[in-house]
Parts: C-alpha cells; structure tokens; sequence
C-alpha cells in the first residue's frame, strides 16, 4: 500500500499540472458571437409557458425606485438573454 502511494507520488512529480489533472473540469465551451445562447428552460412548463412567466416575474420583483444605468443594464441582458421568446414582436432589441 505505502509503496503504491510513493510510486504514484514519484509519477506525478515528473508530470506537469496539466498532465495530472482532467483538462475537461476546467475547459467551457461558450458559444460565440455568431451563435444563439443556450436557450433558458424550465422544467414542467407548459404550452403557455406559465413556469417561464414565472421565473420571470421572480427575476423582476426587485423594486428600484431610481435603478442605476448598472441595474438597468443587467435587467435588460437578462430579459434579453433568459426571457427573449416571451416576448414575441416586442421592440424590445438593440438596433444594429
């Protein structure tokens, strides 16, 4: 047992990190700027998506009387983003 562990240590002190480690723990793959996000779903939604619609008003209930440009923006990115297809012929992109 004792001899198993010294021989593994010896085996990892001549590799390198990254060689010892899983490379995939630490690898994200994020879509790019030409490619739709990860579309937001909730599970046990309906037709009617009463459990988006839900989520939604979660995300919204905060209050701000005089939201900063920050909460603004955060706010939108996350209507954008997350609740897009509930809003269907809203005007509510960017233009380009």
């Amino acid at each position: 047992m004792l001899a198993q562990k010294e021989q593994q240590r010896l085996k990892n002190q001549q590799q390198t990190y990254a060689e010892q480690v899983n490379s995939s723990d630490y690898t994200v793959s994020r879509p790019t700027y030409g490619q739709d996000p990860v579309i937001f779903k909730v599970p046990g939604d309906d037709k009617f998506k009463t459990k988006k619609w839900e989520a939604m008003l979660s995300d919204c209930a905060f209050y701000f009387d005089r939201p900063s440009l920050k909460e603004e923006s955060n706010m939108k990115k996350t209507l954008l983003t997350k609740y897009d297809d509930l809003f269907i012929g809203a005007a509510m992109r960017p233009t380009l």
